[in-house]
């Protein structure tokens, strides 16, 4: 890593023991002082009116500049103004990005293959001339789906506009009108397995859910991904090798792989192939909440999985569960709830869960030894910037001591910790009266 050229300016100061801050001009000053790498072009203003002048001579000289940017942000200086403001979940109230233009190009679309994803979505790709943004070369960007094709009149030897989404993500903008030849053909059969498709909403979807090879290999990456089983040297060039080689079909077939099937495969010579069944063999050993993301259920994320176990800590339980209790969990609502109750009602998840189970793989959520029941019965809510410990570590230590943490606050919520720039989350524990604490605060309880 030492020997990458990774380079960074400074900005902030989250804590620093002894001194305070009263702006972001101190901490910038500061930072200065201390020998730290700062960006030259920081200005303060009084006036709205000032800002447009200062984002108009950054859009000039910015081709001048050795690094990239893709535009600026603009702060309230004074820190007690900040946290008086707050945030919302996603971002500060008392700061603004400011994206620059992106840069356009045009270029020939040449074909638009259409792909399946793990849950059977299928995608058009736009395969275009190269074009270059800022040294690199870009030949492919999705179109979203056939009403956006549409939309956009994209066609076939069309005269597209690319654009670079933030500098990052190409993305077909439109054409330059009445180019192109024929329209493109909406598929009616999957790519991958040539099954008919259906269209829920304005996408297309392969139901061949366990007999389409690009489903199949989409949904055991996510297996072995690092949130879910985290299998180590499994990746998606091995799956479709396993997949085309018949070898895996369902999660079960992992586990029952011998030494001897994979040295049958290319480029699999047996110390390769001892790794990966040594990882496949030490992923039973992950928790049923991982095994929980890894089944890929539709509309489950990591936080839905967590507030899952909780209330629900094994498949027997899940099974068992109504849509109208799945509900109750916090932040499930009816869509998710549904496919939570779908899946576990399913006969081959269910065949899959009891495979799995008899192979060794933990179905039921161990809860975490208590040090304490010092919160027991309370509901907690963790926001804001920490400063002493990370937020995972929080709500461990939280849970730990017989605390329930949510992520939303209600009449039910018994405390929220507050850290730095909490904001709309302090705003209605205040309104609804919900006692305020620190971080600090609540180690002491």
């Amino acid at each position: 890593t030492a020997s990458r050229p990774l380079d960074a300016f400074l900005y902030n100061i989250p804590y620093i023991e002894g001194k305070s801050f009263t702006t972001q001009t101190d901490i910038m000053g500061f930072l200065k002082e201390q020998s730290f790498k700062v960006n030259t072009y920081f200005r303060t203003f009084t006036l709205y009116e000032e800002v447009i002048p200062l984002l108009e001579e950054m859009v000039s000289i910015r081709p001048t500049l050795n690094w990239d940017i893709d535009g600026m942000v603009i702060k309230v200086n004074e820190l007690s103004l900040r946290n008086i403001l707050g945030s919302t979940g996603k971002h500060p109230k008392w700061a603004i990005a400011y994206k620059f233009e992106a840069a356009e190009k045009t270029t020939q679309l040449l074909s638009v293959p259409v792909e399946t994803g793990r849950t059977g979505k299928i995608t058009p790709v736009a395969v275009f001339e190269p074009v270059e943004f800022d040294g690199v070369t870009v030949t492919r960007a999705t179109l979203n789906n056939f009403d956006d094709i549409k939309r956009k009149g994209v066609r076939l030897g069309s005269t597209i506009i690319i654009r670079r989404s933030n500098d990052v993500i190409p993305e077909v903008m439109g054409t330059i009108s009445n180019t192109g030849t024929d329209d493109i053909p909406v598929p009616t059969v999957c790519p991958s397995c040539h099954s008919p498709l259906e269209k829920d909403g304005v996408h297309l979807f392969c139901r061949n859910h366990s007999g389409c090879p690009a489903q199949t290999v989409g949904r055991f990456v996510h297996f072995a991904s690092r949130d879910a089983m985290n299998i180590d040297t499994f990746s998606e060039k091995t799956a479709i090798q396993l997949s085309e080689a018949g070898l895996i079909k369902t999660f079960s077939d992992l586990y029952r792989l011998k030494i001897e099937d994979l040295l049958t495969l290319e480029r699999f010579g047996r110390k390769k192939a001892e790794n990966l069944l040594a990882a496949i063999e030490t992923s039973k050993t992950k928790p049923f909440s991982a095994l929980l993301y890894a089944l890929g259920i539709r509309q489950v994320g990591i936080r839905t999985v967590e507030s899952l176990v909780e209330q629900f800590p094994s498949v027997e339980h899940l099974q068992k569960a109504t849509v109208w209790e799945l509900q109750a969990v916090s932040d499930i609502g009816e869509v998710v709830a549904q496919s939570i109750y779908d899946y576990f009602h399913n006969p081959r998840h269910i065949q899959l869960l009891e495979d799995l189970q008899s192979l060794g793989l933990s179905t039921v959520h161990q809860q975490s030894q208590l040090t304490s029941n010092r919160f027991e019965g309370m509901s907690i809510v963790v926001t804001g910037k920490l400063v002493q410990r990370s937020r995972k570590e929080v709500e461990n230590y939280i849970k730990e001591h017989g605390g329930k943490v949510s992520s939303s606050v209600s009449k039910n919520t018994s405390l929220l910790v507050a850290g730095e720039d909490a904001g709309s989350k302090l705003e209605k524990a205040s309104q609804l009266g919900v006692r305020i604490i620190t971080e600090e605060e609540l180690y002491l309880m």
